[in-house]
């Protein structure tokens, strides 16, 4: 908006309420898609190569009494002392 204190400003047209600029021009020009994919061949159907043999790393969770709690990953907690807190 112009300031009308500013005698400079007073002597210009008020912008339309409706004005908008106008659009850039496009370029309508059409440009050649590039490959999206490799064709499917015979390795498609072929699972992905293993990196190794798979081993079992710990023993399954075996079931223990009141005295020995087993947690989920099969480890015994190391018992807490009052000097270590």
């Amino acid at each position: 908006m112009s300031n009308p204190k500013d005698e400079a400003l007073k002597n210009q047209p008020m912008p339309s309420p409706t004005w908008k600029p106008d659009p850039k021009e496009m370029n309508m020009d059409p440009k050649p898609l590039p490959d999206q994919a490799r064709p499917a061949g015979e390795e498609a159907d072929e699972p992905p190569a293993r990196s190794g043999t798979s081993e079992r790393r710990e023993k399954p969770t075996e079931a223990a009494g009141k005295d020995n709690p087993v947690h989920h990953t099969g480890r015994v907690p190391p018992k807490v002392t009052d000097d270590e807190l």
